[in-house]
């Protein structure tokens, strides 16, 4: 009986051992922000447009991935709140992308796109327009997601100049997302209600160290991320992430051009040939930022050490490098319509 008593004491201390253990590794994680990358507010949820399979809620407020604070407007989008319809004396630029264009890691206003909207407003006040550029980026969207958001909603915005701005890793089929039932980001594979458990679970920071290391253990999207690096991948893999991409850019252009919407292509990231070969033969004006940032210390580009996305200062030379190409292209069309006699 005796021993009996003492083998259940035993587990009862060592169960509360390891549940006080896991407390304190806990609060550790939450003190040091280890995982504080992983950790987002429900902020997304279904799209009804086709191809672009979330989107964020609107006019929400939280914080997404971290500390970095959302504010939506009425339809989505980062940033102060917009009219479906143009206003007239009104230039509207849409850039689409991913968590970049999105700002992960920065404030709305030291985003590019927020940087470029005063740029812009500041240069064509004097010839009384005013220029709204609208952010449509979203965290982990892949091409299909982007192109999808411009052909399905960005042209209902009346814009003039639409930015397609991806990153290398966008083209890849492991970046394949959906909002579940409580508003997360989750693969496509995933279903839709994953259950209480795992929401629960969203809450733990430490469950996401667990996750992290099993993905680096299991070379969770290695096989995509081959497909994109390596030049001389001929994998079906390969073949049909570089499908994807002429495809969607092909169709970014078509539709562009279709409403009389500028298309500009601007790679964010690494470059890779095919790319550049696809945006050479439909004749997009092209943005390359990778020779623009290599000149400066990888410290100052991107917001920490442990979050490799752009700093604000990161920011500004992207909004610098589109405001090259935009003012030029804003005072033809100025121009021509002031030549027939109004503004735009």
């Amino acid at each position: 009986m005796r021993s009996i008593r003492s083998q259940l004491i035993s587990s009862i201390v060592l169960a509360s051992s390891f549940i006080v253990a896991l407390l304190l590794a806990e609060i550790a994680t939450r003190l040091t922000g280890l995982a504080a990358l992983g950790i987002t507010d429900p902020m997304f949820q279904p799209s009804a447009y086709p191809g672009v399979s979330y989107e964020f809620k609107s006019n929400a407020s939280g914080f997404v991935w971290g500390h970095t604070r959302l504010e939506t407007n009425s339809y989505g989008l980062r940033g102060p709140e917009v009219t479906l319809a143009k206003p007239k004396a009104t230039y509207r630029v849409g850039i689409f992308g991913d968590s970049v264009t999105f700002g992960q890691g920065v404030a709305d206003k030291d985003t590019y796109t927020r940087v470029l909207e005063r740029r812009l407003r500041e240069k064509f006040r004097p010839r009384g327009l005013i220029v709204e550029v609208l952010n449509f980026g979203v965290p982990s969207y892949n091409i299909t997601n982007m192109v999808s958001s411009f052909t399905e909603k960005g042209v209902r915005f009346g814009l003039d100049i639409a930015v397609l701005a991806p990153i290398l890793e966008d083209f890849g089929f492991h970046r394949d997302h959906k909002a579940d039932q409580y508003g997360y980001p989750v693969h496509a594979s995933t279903p839709m209600n994953p259950g209480p458990l795992k929401n629960m679970l969203r809450h733990i920071h430490l469950a996401y160290l667990v996750r992290d290391a099993y993905w680096s253990l299991t070379g969770a999207g290695s096989p995509a991320l081959h497909a994109l690096t390596e030049a001389d991948s001929e994998s079906e893999l390969a073949g049909a992430t570089w499908e994807r991409a002429d495809r969607e850019i092909s169709r970014f252009a078509a539709v562009g051009r279709q409403r009389g919407i500028i298309p500009i292509y601007i790679a964010l990231g690494r470059r890779a040939p095919r790319i550049d070969q696809v945006v050479d033969r439909l004749g997009l004006q092209q943005i390359e930022m990778a020779p623009v940032v290599e000149q400066y210390d990888a410290a100052t580009l991107q917001v920490s050490a442990r979050d490799a996305h752009p700093s604000a200062f990161h920011h500004s030379l992207i909004a610098n490098e589109l405001f090259k190409v935009i003012v030029p292209t804003m005072e033809a069309r100025v121009d021509r319509a002031a030549a027939m006699g109004g503004l735009l």
